[in-house]
């Protein structure tokens, strides 16, 4: 909604409808398989099955071009659901550029025109051929921001509070996840509900998960 030009009423009306639609309660994937119509492959495929098979769609619905991203199953049921700015947003970025010119994000585009030039020299790209790469660059931004700016920032200079006792956890960071130790998990899970409501205005339904096991905790 960043990207949105509409008037700033409509887009905290549709924000609020979205967060409604995927409540800090529920599973975001099986929330979106189940808005998509999205079948599961047998009636045996588990959650976490099914899981991976929506992300697939999902990576699809969020990185590919405009065109083969309005092909999704995901894009007729935002359409459906009416979260059309959104989607215009999503086509501004896809298919403008929205980028500075001088930032590290648009020379990325510069070297995605040429490689692509130099593996096909006989269709020749332009910069307007990559204008979606734009959606993974600022998506990335956004988590890198939270995560490593901001999460990982304050575990290593503030550390937690567990017991009434400030402690300095061992920790990695993983894309939108850390690893830690398991008496550090409830801290880590609460700073991170913290962050993401400051960023997002929402929290999702973070897990633990022991290393080395599916099962979720």
């Amino acid at each position: 909604y960043d990207q949105s030009n509409a008037a700033p009423a409509l887009i905290a009306r549709e924000r609020k409808a979205y967060k409604k639609r995927f409540s800090h309660n529920s599973d975001f994937y099986l929330t979106i398989g189940e808005m998509g119509g999205i079948e599961r492959k047998s009636k045996d495929q588990t959650n976490e099955e099914y899981r991976s098979m929506i992300k697939d769609e999902v990576m699809t619905f969020m990185n590919a071009t405009w065109e083969k991203q309005q092909r999704t199953k995901l894009f007729q049921a935002y359409k459906q659901n009416k979260f059309n700015i959104l989607l215009a947003a999503m086509e501004r970025v896809k298919t403008s550029l929205v980028v500075d010119r001088d930032s590290i994000l648009f020379k990325k585009l510069q070297e995605a025109v040429e490689d692509r030039n130099s593996k096909h020299p006989d269709k020749r790209h332009s910069i307007k051929d990559v204008y979606y790469i734009q959606m993974s660059q600022l998506t990335s931004l956004w988590e890198g921001e939270m995560m490593i700016k901001t999460v990982c920032r304050r575990l290593a200079h503030e550390g937690v509070v567990l017991d009434g006792k400030h402690y300095q956890p061992w920790f990695i960071p993983f894309h939108d996840a850390i690893w830690t130790q398991r008496h550090f998990v409830k801290p880590i899970k609460k700073l991170l509900k913290e962050v993401w409501k400051e960023h997002c205005g929402a929290t999702p339904p973070f897990k633990a998960t022991n290393m080395g096991e599916t099962k979720k905790e």
